[in-house]
């Protein structure tokens, strides 16, 4: 086969191939496919209960649970803490853990597996304005791209499906003018794990100023009133400082927050982690004995942080200078805007574990929709599909040498391909709406 031929068939959406998929890939198919993917899913971590005790996270969430329920205390003063989330997100578990860990194990995948289904729903909706009947490339690109960090999430007994669940739900009310609900889902983002507060800068940006009201209400809520009514004025007060003590003021040359030994591993994709592991002459593994570093240079502490703070700022710069103003805004756009926004706070939170990388289901269902709707043959479709594969190639690395390949950041370079090509799509709508004069949104 020519070359030539081959990026013919890449860069035409329209015919072939691709149309063919929408008669052998029917939306029954695809659900039963989903169904025994998250099945497969959810019995490994309850089998490994069942035979050694359980896996990885789920007995920390069960003890915490009911630690709740029997007034204990979850975040000891002057120790690290066994469980490092927000206090709201203690009290969640609790009536979960009332039955068992098993059943407990149980409820978490099926909410696991619901939210993920809702996810890829939500996605294409933002994407096209309608969740059912598109093309099945919208579905199972990015739900295959997500799959194996989905499978962490059922794994290890994370949530960032749900975060990432709460996140899109939000941008679904913003897409329908309920700025109530969309502040009160990224207040309970924040609740479950902090690091999502980071999308308050967008709502000031865009003005969206009763989102901005109902998120700081919520957060009241979730981390005052809630708390206080369930743990008791005295002992909800104390969850809250103690936690906000040890986690969100706590970062210095050894740590972030109380994660001493992950905190600058290769297994800290965010920019702060990369910064710290490149750029300084900083263990790369948690494991001492492993004398393992990826340094290119050896910095201090202070310019690190200010080539961190340059870096984060760049980044903001670019991502308000593609923005479109309001009145030529349209659906598109936004659901770019989004994706942009889920990407930057993957690069930014102190934290990225390989889970965390769930959330690249919205962007990569943002970059298929954009590669279907380009021109047959033309630049931007070539463009798209090639910044695709690369993408892939990136987080494939992870199977041929996982350590070494996340030391030198392949999710985190992902992750930055994806938001500066997104932005340069974002640009090009921009200046071709502002040429054509406002658009309804």
């Amino acid at each position: 086969m020519e070359p030539s031929s081959v990026r013919v068939r890449i860069s035409l959406p329209g015919s072939g191939w691709i149309d063919s998929l929408k008669d052998q890939i029917t939306p029954r198919r695809m659900l039963a496919a989903f169904l025994l993917m998250t099945i497969s899913f959810s019995v490994p971590p309850s089998l490994n209960h069942i035979l050694r005790g359980g896996p990885k996270d789920y007995p920390l969430w069960y003890e915490t649970g009911q630690k709740v329920l029997h007034g204990e205390v979850i975040y000891p003063v002057g120790q690290v803490f066994p469980f490092m989330y927000p206090p709201i997100a203690a009290i969640l578990l609790a009536p979960l853990s009332v039955f068992g860990q098993l059943p407990m194990m149980l409820a978490l995948a099926v909410i696991n597996s619901a939210v993920w289904l809702a996810c890829i729903l939500m996605s294409v909706y933002l994407v096209t304005g309608r969740p059912l009947r598109q093309h099945p490339l919208l579905y199972l690109i990015p739900t295959a791209c997500s799959a194996p960090f989905a499978f962490d999430t059922y794994h290890l007994g994370q949530v960032n499906l749900l975060l990432l669940g709460v996140m899109l739900g939000s941008f679904v009310c913003l897409r329908n003018g309920r700025e109530w609900g969309a502040g009160a889902l990224v207040a309970l983002a924040v609740g479950i794990k902090a690091f999502p507060l980071m999308a308050v800068g967008y709502f000031v940006y865009r003005r969206h100023w009763v989102a901005c009201v109902s998120l700081v209400v919520s957060l009241v809520m979730f981390f005052a009133l809630v708390p206080f009514a369930v743990r008791g004025y005295e002992q909800g007060k104390q969850d809250v400082t103690v936690w906000a003590k040890g986690m969100l003021l706590n970062y210095d040359e050894g740590s972030i927050g109380q994660r001493t030994e992950r905190a600058y591993s290769w297994k800290n994709q965010s920019l702060v982690g990369m910064s710290n592991r490149l750029l300084r002459h900083k263990m790369a593994d948690e494991n001492p004995a492993s004398n393992f570093y990826v340094n290119v240079v050896d910095l201090d502490f202070r310019t690190t942080n200010a080539i961190i703070v340059g870096v984060a700022l760049s980044l903001c710069l670019f991502y308000i200078g593609v923005m479109p103003s309001h009145r030529h805004r349209t659906r598109q756009s936004d659901a770019i805007e989004f994706a942009m926004l889920l990407l930057m706070i993957l690069l930014f939170s102190p934290y990225s574990f390989g889970y965390f990388f769930v959330w690249l289901l919205y962007p990569f269902a943002v970059l298929i929709n954009l590669w279907l709707t380009a021109p047959k043959a033309s630049l931007d479709s070539r463009r798209l599909g090639t910044v695709f594969c690369v993408s892939v190639a990136l987080l494939s690395l992870t199977l041929v040498n996982q350590r070494t390949a996340e030391a030198y950041g392949n999710f985190f370079l992902t992750t930055l391909l994806l938001l500066l090509t997104l932005g340069w799509q974002l640009n090009k709508q921009k200046l071709a709406s502002a040429s054509a004069g406002p658009v309804a949104v």
